[in-house]
């Protein structure tokens, strides 16, 4: 493996957590001091953080740098797998080959939707390519992080059962317990976010223009910047199912913070590689 290529298996599991927790932070504080409106909530969609300027290019830039990092940390993690998986005294059966590829190429792929989102605003004329961009991006890593999980333990398994011991099962121990807790919260945020969330939740209602005005929010803003037509802006009011979209909005959170969890997980395949590059025979198929 080159240089280049070796540091960014080593950098790019902490750039991505990294650039995500940077952009969300920073669209927290850019939202918070410009009193930015956000549909009435108390804690905001983060879409709705970065919807308005100077926090959109925040937004696009951040998660734009954390899709290219993201696909970078499944594409290695692959190729991390598939070194153990392919050892000359392994006995792992293909099917688990199919998954581990399976499970990476998801969560590659899955990162398309981040750029696709953060780009388009969820205030442009078709906010429905905004919403099916993060639907995408989330069910992918769903899939992917659940798929992945099952291989690492697989993995483990494979490690644990060779007769040489001088694969580092501690430091695969390690991964698949960092994997398995944030892959448990991450799906049942996820379920909350999305499936029922979606479910559950009341039709999006727009702000009125004559209540973004009692908003304090700018005449200008209201009846120019966010006009969508006589009566409405391109605002979503949420107040009208408050509850439902408190819930959603903070198991939106929850899930981008246990993905940023999960991507760092896959730091510790730097200790493994460099500790052992072989998985004695199982007994055990897949």
């Amino acid at each position: 493996m080159s240089t280049v290529a070796a540091a960014l298996r080593r950098w790019s599991p902490i750039l991505a957590p990294f650039f995500t927790v940077a952009t969300l932070i920073i669209c927290i504080v850019i939202t918070k001091t410009k009193d930015i409106y956000v549909g009435s909530l108390a804690w905001p969609y983060f879409s709705d953080m970065g919807r308005d300027d100077p926090a959109y290019y925040v937004f696009a830039t951040g998660l734009c740098l954390t899709a290219l990092f993201l696909a970078l940390t499944w594409i290695f993690n692959y190729q991390h797998q598939i070194d153990m998986l392919t050892q000359p005294n392994s006995k792992a059966t293909p099917a688990l080959s199919r998954c581990s590829f399976a499970a990476s190429a998801m969560g590659a792929v899955a990162t398309i939707g981040l750029p696709i989102l953060s780009i388009y605003r969820v205030s442009y004329d078709h906010p429905e390519i905004h919403n099916y961009a993060a639907y995408f991006f989330f069910i992918f890593q769903a899939a992917a992080v659940l798929l992945n999980t099952y291989v690492t333990r697989r993995i483990l398994v494979l490690a644990t059962s060779s007769p040489h011991g001088t694969f580092p099962v501690g430091g695969l121990r390690t991964t698949w317990r960092i994997q398995l807790v944030f892959a448990l919260c991450f799906l049942v945020a996820f379920v909350l976010y999305i499936p029922v969330g979606l479910a559950i939740v009341c039709s999006f209602e727009r702000l009125t223009i004559v209540k973004c005005l009692s908003e304090g929010l700018g005449a200008d803003y209201c009846t120019t910047t966010m006009r969508f037509d006589d009566t409405y802006t391109k605002l979503y009011d949420y107040s009208n199912c408050g509850g439902i979209n408190q819930l959603r909005s903070a198991s939106q959170l929850v899930c981008i913070l246990t993905l940023v969890g999960y991507a760092l997980s896959f730091v510790t395949h730097e200790e493994v590689a460099q500790t052992g590059h072989s998985i004695a025979a199982p007994s055990a198929a897949v």
